[in-house]
């Protein structure tokens, strides 16, 4: 909640501060709060990337995201993983993967909600999950998930971490 919380205030804060076109600022917490945070670390191949039905209220694509997990520092992921992610935005909410790519991921839970801001719809779930039901989401924008080949200094950080086992 707290990743939302500064991800919220970066987003105000820059739309008062810079144009719309402007991308995405936040402050990164680093390596140390970014696990803190997260539900689950990961590291992972991309093995589906399914765009999920666009929503009426917004234009943003939603996708849901399946890794076969390999190596763990955080949680029990188990061999799959699938998380929730919109196309990333001038919000520093959101992410971006592609199958077939090797990613380090720190992913946060969530309930699935609808979320408006100003009354106004901003992005949400609820279409194809039950409101309440948990699910794993990350923000490559503010926290350490990145394509393995750009993380070697988190990866080194991390240590060896947990094989998952077939």
């Amino acid at each position: 909640m707290l990743r939302l919380y500064t991800s919220v205030c970066c987003c105000l804060i820059s739309l008062f501060a810079t144009s719309a076109a402007s991308a995405c600022s936040c402050i990164p917490q680093g390596l140390k709060q970014d696990t803190a945070d997260a539900s689950v670390v990961f590291r992972g191949v991309v093995s589906k990337v399914k765009e999920l039905p666009p929503r009426k209220e917004s234009a943003r694509p939603r996708y849901a995201v399946t890794f076969a997990v390999s190596t763990y520092w955080k949680g029990n992921p188990g061999r799959e993983i699938t998380i929730y992610v919109v196309q990333p935005g001038t919000d520093c909410i959101g992410a971006r993967f592609e199958e077939g790519k090797d990613y380090v991921v720190f992913a946060i839970s969530q309930e699935s909600r609808d979320v408006s801001l100003e009354d106004r719809f901003w992005y949400g779930w609820l279409d194809v999950l039950p409101k309440g039901t948990q699910l794993l989401t990350v923000n490559n924008f503010c926290d350490s998930t990145a394509e393995v080949r750009q993380a070697r200094k988190t990866l080194r950080a991390l240590g060896k971490g947990k094989a998952v086992h077939s």
